[in-house]
């Protein structure tokens, strides 16, 4: 059996209530509990043991390319298109749906700011 604890109480704040109160919500039948997907089983595995060498999704290594303007770097673009973006630029409003995001980004972001694009290649 699963129960809440609550009950109510006046507090010195006008907009704060404490809620103290004992109330039954049920019982827990395993027979009606639904099934995990797969792939949301191993999404799960995945929280619980991280693999702590995987490498951040914007780590340096993983920059495809960065659009420079007056000499300043104005934009980071990921390999997975992460875009970080000065805040000069922050109010852009990218495509979220590419066949190449990281490509289609890059480009989107030149042609919106200017600068110059230069692509890390290994």
């Amino acid at each position: 059996m699963s129960t809440i604890n609550t009950s109510y109480s006046q507090s010195p704040h006008p907009q704060a209530t404490r809620i103290h109160h004992s109330e039954r919500i049920g019982t827990f039948d395993p027979g009606n509990a639904k099934k995990v997907e797969p792939s949301f089983k191993l999404h799960l595995d995945s929280l619980r043991n991280p693999d702590l060498n995987k490498v951040a999704d914007n780590s340096d290594e993983k920059i495809y390319s960065q659009i420079e303007k007056n000499g300043k770097i104005v934009a980071t673009i990921y390999d997975g298109g992460i875009a970080k973006l000065s805040g000069a630029y922050g109010h852009l409003s990218l495509d979220s749906t590419s066949a190449n995001l990281a490509e289609r980004r890059t480009q989107q972001i030149a042609d919106l700011i200017g600068g110059t694009i230069h692509f890390d290649r290994d």
